[in-house]
């Protein structure tokens, strides 16, 4: 990777998926698109529909652009975007980031997205791949190496898998209590346990009080269904 953030093409990544078109959902006041949540915006204390026309379209985009141009700081960049587009925007502008200022991107990206497991345009193996090689006091703050650095050797984790969410995810806990509320968050889940290296752990993130330490599925060993809910498979062991 580069030995400084390239901002420049960062922020021309940034305005191509500005201007990728909005596509309709079941909510008439929702769209789906990078930037723009809902069709309406605010032009001169004037609320116009963004769908109506390309040239109103055009006109959001342009106010967009400027807030671009005067960014200077490359985490900003990633958050002129809705925070499930984080991780889609590094992976458009990956060759333009540090190594430093990426792994600083790429935790607060993770952290923040709602569903990184379950991202549609990132898979995790390939966020899996990123975390692998970066370095581990870049994309934890201090607090959190100083408790990754505390860690056993091997350690006990779970993860809590709620209805519709990947149960393969890189997102785990040494704290059951967590992962049994993120298994029955959207209806009754299940939780799987397993057993980890210190040494496999690719960061641990506690910035929203989740004590998640981050792992490829593939290296959680013995992994158990310990709670499970009616369409689970009947066999306790999993995956």
């Amino acid at each position: 990777m580069r030995k400084t953030t390239d901002i420049n093409g960062l922020k021309d990544v940034a305005k191509m998926m500005l201007h990728l078109p909005m596509t309709e959902t079941e909510f008439d006041f929702i769209v789906n698109h990078p930037v723009f949540q809902s069709p309406y915006w605010f032009d001169n204390e004037k609320i116009i529909n963004i769908r109506d026309s390309e040239k109103a379209f055009e006109k959001a985009c342009a106010a967009y652009e400027q807030k671009i141009d005067k960014t200077e700081e490359p985490l900003l960049l990633m958050y002129t975007f809705r925070s499930s587009y984080y991780l889609t925007f590094l992976k458009f502008s990956r060759r333009f980031w540090s190594a430093d200022d990426f792994a600083k991107a790429l935790s607060e990206a993770w952290v923040e997205e709602e569903n990184p497991n379950g991202d549609v345009n990132v898979p995790v193996s390939l966020s899996e791949k990123w975390f692998k090689g970066l370095d581990k006091k870049a994309l934890m703050n201090p607090d959190e190496y100083e408790t990754y650095s505390s860690l056993p050797n091997v350690l006990e984790v779970y993860r809590g898998v709620s209805r519709g969410r990947n149960p393969k995810g890189m997102s785990w806990t040494y704290d059951f209590n967590k992962a049994e509320w993120f298994a029955n968050r959207f209806g009754e889940g299940y939780v799987i346990r397993g057993i980890v290296n210190k040494d496999d752990i690719l960061a641990y993130f506690s910035r929203r009080s989740e004590s998640e330490i981050l792992i490829a599925a593939k290296d959680v060993h013995e992994q158990t269904i310990i709670h499970k809910d009616a369409n689970a498979e009947a066999s306790g062991i999993c995956c």
